[in-house]
C-alpha cells in the first residue's frame, strides 16, 4: 500500500477537518438536517452531525440552536425544534421593519419638534402617551397605582384607544400636507 503523503494533501485534510468544527460548518449542518427532518430534538441533531470534537461538538450546536431560534430560522416546541417558513417569516419580517421604520420616523420627528426653542413647555409631546376616547354620554373611571406605572379604564361604553406612535404619525403626516401645501404656493 502506498501513500500520498505530500504537503498539500496533508493541508487539505487538516483544514476539512478543522471545518468540521467549525461554527458556519455546524451552522450548516443543523440547518440542512432540520431541513430534511423537518422536527429534531436536540440530542437527535447532536447524534446526526458529525464534528472531530465532540465536547466542543456538543456546546456549538446548543450555541448555534439558541442564536438560530434567537433571528427566527427556527422554533422550538417542548423539546422539539424545527424551522419556521422561509417566505412567512420574510413577509413577517418586511412588516416589521416597515414597523420599525415607522416608529423611528415619528420618534425623529417629535425630537425635533421638541428640540425648537420658541416651542412652549406646554406643546411638547412626552413619551410615552396614549388618548383614550368613547361617545359623549359615556362615563369613565381611571384607576392607577401610586406609581402611575399602572392604569385600567372602565367605562359604561365601549372605550377605543390610539397609542402615541399613532398620533405621533398623524401630526406629522398634517405638518407634512402643511408643508406640501405651502410649496405650492
Amino acid at each position: 500500500m502506498v501513500f500520498n503523503l505530500t504537503s498539500d494533501n496533508l493541508k487539505s485534510e487538516t483544514n476539512s477537518e478543522a471545518k468540521k468544527e467549525g461554527i458556519k460548518y455546524i451552522t450548516e449542518s443543523v440547518l440542512s438536517f432540520l431541513r430534511e427532518k423537518k422536527t429534531a430534538t436536540y440530542q437527535e441533531i447532536v447524534v446526526a452531525i458529525d464534528a472531530r470534537n465532540n465536547n466542543t461538538k456538543i456546546r456549538r450546536i446548543y450555541d448555534v440552536l439558541n442564536v438560530l431560534r434567537a433571528v427566527n430560522v427556527i422554533g422550538k416546541h417542548d423539546k422539539s425544534y424545527y424551522m419556521i417558513s422561509a417566505s412567512i417569516d420574510l413577509t413577517k419580517k418586511k412588516q416589521e421593519m416597515e414597523k420599525l421604520r415607522d416608529m423611528r420616523d415619528a420618534f425623529v420627528y417629535i425630537i425635533d419638534r421638541n428640540r425648537l426653542k420658541h416651542s412652549p413647555q406646554s406643546q411638547r409631546l412626552y413619551l410615552p402617551f396614549m388618548v383614550v376616547y368613547t361617545e359623549k354620554q359615556s362615563e369613565i373611571h381611571c384607576y392607577t397605582d401610586g406609581s402611575r406605572e399602572y392604569f385600567n379604564f372602565t367605562s359604561d361604553r365601549p372605550l377605543r384607544t390610539i397609542c402615541d406612535l399613532d398620533i405621533i404619525n398623524k401630526i406629522k403626516e398634517q405638518k407634512d400636507k402643511q408643508i406640501e401645501s405651502s410649496n405650492k404656493i
